[in-house]
């Protein structure tokens, strides 16, 4: 479940709101015996929003290609300009 926000005191607000709509939710569906289809189908949706939004945020929190090419550069380059500068040891 996404509170959308980083903001600590609005995501203990919303999540408030959030948990009573599950406790409302949980205690239809406990006073209810059986389990419906469309229950049912509303569950699995409900479950593959919720992985891909999962992924999409682990997407967005990658490197991109760029940030991983300009990591390698600069390593590259300090690489290559210490193997040019050693150091003089004083011992």
């Amino acid at each position: 479940m996404s509170l959308r926000t980083k903001d600590e005191a609005v995501a203990k607000r919303r999540l408030n709101s959030e948990l009573g709509k599950w406790d409302a939710l949980f205690d239809e569906l406990r006073s209810r015996r059986e389990v419906s289809l469309n229950d049912k189908a509303v569950a699995v949706w409900e479950h593959y929003e919720a992985t891909l939004q999962n992924y999409e945020e682990k997407q967005r929190a990658m490197p991109t290609p760029e940030q991983i090419d300009g990591g390698c550069s600069s390593c590259i380059a300090e690489w290559k300009w210490e193997k040019s500068h050693p150091t003089i040891s004083l011992a």
